[in-house]
Order: C-alpha cells, then structure tokens, then sequence
C-alpha cells in the first residue's frame, strides 16, 4: 500500500481507518490512538492528529458531544512526517496530485465533481463525492511556494448530522410561519399549490431544517416550541408520503430529528415516533442483508467490489450511524440486539 491508498479510502468510504464523522471522541481514539494534541473549550473539541483533525461540538448546558466531522490536511505532508498509525499504509509522497486522486477514484467506479460555490477563494477549487459526503479542497494558484496548481490542499467529512442549507430567506421564514397557524388538510392544501418543481431538493431542505432554529431557541417559550416541532414532524411525514425524500433518506432524516429533540431541555420527545419505530425504519431500509453486506478489512477490497456492492455497503452504513444515536432509548430487546449487530461491522463497511 502508499499513501495515495490512503486517501482513496478516505474519499471513498468517507472514513479514516474505520473511523468515521459520525463517531465520538472515545471511539476515535479507541481506534486512532492517544498521540494527538487536544484544543478543549467549552463548546467545542478539537483533536489534531498531525495528518488528521476531528472535531465535536456540544451546546452551553450538554455533556455529550455532537460529531463535527474529520479534515484531512493534506498540505501538512509538505512539513511533517507521517507518523502512527496512519504510516501503516506505507509511504506518503510529500505531494498529492488531485488528477492521479481522480483517476484512482474513476476506476472504482466513483465520479468526483467539481461544486462551485459563492464567494470560494480563487485560490483553490472544491470537488466533492456525494455518496461519501467528501469535499476535497485543490490548489488552484498557489501562493506560498509549497504546493503548486491541482495538489490537493484537504479533503474533509462533515458530520452525518450537519448537512444543512446555509442560507435560511426570509421567504421560507414567512411560508413556516404561515404554515404553522394551518390545520394539517389547509397545510397539505398550500404545499400542493405552493412546492416547486421536484428538481428543487434544496427548496424542502431549507423547509425541513429552518424550524430547528425556531424550537431549539432558549429564549421561545415552551409552548411556541413545542408547536414547531408538531410541524417539523408533520412535514417530515408528509414529505415521505408524498415521494420528495425516499424510505433512506426519511429513515435518517426522523432518526437524527428524534436524537436533536432528546438533547433539548424540553419535553418535546414524547411528540416524536418512538426510538423502536425509528430503528425499525431504518434496519428495514438497509438494502442488503448482513450477511450479504459487502465489508471492507483492507483498502485493496475495494478493488474487488463493483458500484452496487458499495452503494449497498455504503447505505447500511449511513442508517446505522443514524439509528444508534437512539439504541439506548430502543425497549425490544431482539431489535436492538440486530442494531447492535451491524453496529459490531459498521468500520468495515464502505
């Protein structure tokens, strides 16, 4: 192996080692080790492992800490060395060429685009891979001498948590707002008339994430609260219904929206579908069996597994990360045991 392996694992499977955005600080250093220097404050947690950073969040009153996911720094390789345990795949040019990356990622059948955003710095380009949720950062006019046009500057996994539209209008503020005063016919009425074309994903994601902000406001009292969260719920639902988010997406989506609401210090857990309902929703939109899952021991595997085996691994992945942050809240013994199944093989899936 050589470190371009490394990074093609990394992409790829959107983890490190085994290691993923999703997971907490002690089963990351279970994993990576305890050679790492820590940057501790109040709200945030942030462990450099030289190569590599992860990085928590928590509110003012919580103990637990949310995943903020993992960067890694590829420009580092110009001035420090790789050290454990990230040397075990060998040696690590000082450089990585992003177009030898893509060419490697090409091959497994995985395609990197390019995504343009608002107000990037012309220095550097963003390609990203959907399935893995990576965004690699690429020099595109170097200024300091060290790296050159088309290395790759970082590549970096947000949390499965954190996927939420930046810009939050006025607009959705209003039609929320407006939603919220309707009975549940006059709501469905008005998205009928009111929804875009089905193209516009961002349109129900700004519409599902908005109101987060609205019950999660210490100052709001408690009853306003708990009325955007009856409402969040309903268009969950009512967009799963109605087609706009599939059994996947809706079975994460209720799964991470149920943990949010048992870190809020209001009683809004009882409004949400039980943590069995949501376990169960998410094992049974896992598309493959565990005994059929394809597992990953060795970045060489991924050689060895075609588009659908990985699509299919990566999936089951992303629905156990989801459905664990509610397994201590599950009452059937037997359905939290298949959890706690696949969460035993959940490094190794792609």
């Amino acid at each position: 192996m050589t470190g371009l392996d490394f990074f093609v694992d990394v992409v790829v499977r959107g983890m490190v080692l085994g290691v993923g955005a999703g997971d907490p600080p002690d089963e990351v250093a279970r994993v990576l080790g305890s050679g790492y220097v820590e940057d501790l404050r109040r709200t945030t947690l942030r462990r450099d492992y030289g190569l590599v950073e992860f990085s928590w969040t928590r509110g003012r009153d919580d103990t637990a800490w949310c995943p903020g996911g993992f960067v890694v720094q590829v420009h580092r390789l110009t001035a420090l060395p790789v050290t454990t345990p990230f040397d075990r795949y060998g040696s690590f040019d000082q450089r990585l060429r992003f177009d030898g990356l893509a060419r490697t990622v090409a091959a497994l059948d995985q395609r990197l685009e390019e995504i343009a955003r608002e107000g990037d710095s012309p220095t550097f380009r963003r390609y990203g891979l959907a399935e893995s949720q990576t965004v690699i950062l690429v020099v595109a006019d170097s200024a300091d001498g060290r790296l050159s046009a088309g290395d790759v500057w970082s590549i970096a996994v947000p949390s499965p948590a954190a996927g939420r539209p930046a810009a939050r209008s006025q607009a959705i503020d209003h039609q929320l707002a407006h939603m919220l005063r309707l009975s549940d016919t006059a709501r469905a009425d008005w998205l009928q008339r009111n929804q875009p074309a089905a193209a516009h994903v961002n349109w129900w994601l700004a519409l599902l994430c908005t109101p987060d902000r609205k019950f999660n406001k210490a100052g709001r009292p408690i009853q306003m609260r708990a009325d955007w969260v009856r409402l969040t719920l309903w268009l969950l639902r009512w967009t799963s219904d109605q087609g706009v988010f599939n059994a996947y997406e809706h079975a994460q989506r209720m799964a991470y929206f149920r943990a949010m609401l048992k870190d809020l210090d209001i009683d809004s857990l009882a409004l949400a579908p039980s943590a069995d309902e949501i376990v169960r929703n998410c094992l049974a939109a896992i598309p493959v069996s565990l005994d059929e899952v394809a597992l990953v021991d060795h970045p060489s595997a991924l050689r060895r597994l075609n588009r659908s085996q990985m699509w299919a691994s990566r999936r089951a992945k992303n629905l156990i990360n989801a459905a664990e942050y509610n397994l201590d809240d599950v009452t059937d013994e037997r359905l939290a045991q298949q959890l706690r199944q696949w969460i035993a093989v959940k490094r190794r899936l792609v």
